[in-house]
């Protein structure tokens, strides 16, 4: 949902209370989207930022979402088209109703440090190497995608593209104890979208990657073929 334009009905537009918790107001917009059904079963929440009037509907992008290790609900905030706000500035708006829990902040980046790279390659057990390769490696990539929880990176996406044809995915990394929530698939989403938007009128780009064991399935809902197959053979690597 992350980048994802939404419509937004507000129903507890900026200066107005609960409607229940009399003593609750609001400083900014809060509505939800119609129609479609978080985690708790009722219509997903979203608050607005960067519209300083009050409103009775919105459109903008989603720009982080909110998890509470306390209650199932998740909330989204959105902020029109361009707009972008630091983590503490997100929950300083939103603090009027996250102080009564604990809640952390997921928000799409596109930047990882060398060592925080290489730490997310050891925590799903993936082979190491100098920084100086990592952050090398880094510098030069087409396209990186992180997510971050509270600053730490939880799911990561790396592109590399000679800016001819060939296109490979080289890492699609999520920590283990967020895996099953679906960030593996915002990231390979926001890629898939990334790549797309390199491709000019007939142009073709052949996409690649190497899938991890088991994994091949989830490649599969994005157009990816196994290999081998009666076209082509397995594909072939090697560690130097």
């Amino acid at each position: 949902m992350l980048g994802q334009k939404v419509d937004v009905k507000i129903d507890r537009p900026m200066g107005s209370y609960h409607p229940e918790h009399k003593d609750m107001y609001y400083p900014i917009n809060y509505g939800y989207i119609d129609g479609f059904l978080a985690p708790d079963g009722e219509e997903q929440d979203v608050y607005v930022l960067g519209v300083r009037e009050p409103l009775t509907e919105f459109t903008g992008n989603v720009i982080a979402v909110v998890r509470r290790d306390d209650d199932v609900e998740m909330k989204w905030v959105a902020a029109p088209e361009g707009i972008t706000f630091t983590r503490e500035e997100i929950m300083e708006q939103i603090m009027f109703t996250e102080q009564y829990y604990k809640s952390h902040l997921l928000m799409m980046t596109d930047f990882i440090t060398p060592e925080e790279y290489m730490e997310m390659r050891d925590v799903v057990g993936w082979s190491q190497f100098p920084i100086e390769q990592a952050k090398e490696g880094l510098k030069n990539s087409a396209y990186i995608c992180c997510i971050r929880e509270d600053d730490k990176p939880v799911a990561l996406g790396r592109v590399i593209w000679d800016h001819g044809y060939v296109v490979y995915i080289a890492d699609i990394i999520v920590r283990p104890e967020y895996q099953g929530k679906g960030l593996g698939r915002e990231v390979m989403e926001h890629v898939m979208e990334t790549i797309r938007s390199w491709l000019k009128p007939d142009y073709k780009l052949m996409v690649s990657l190497m899938s991890a064991k088991g994994k091949e399935a989830f490649y599969s809902k994005f157009g990816f073929e196994t290999r081998p197959n009666d076209s082509v053979g397995c594909g072939m690597h090697q560690w130097l």
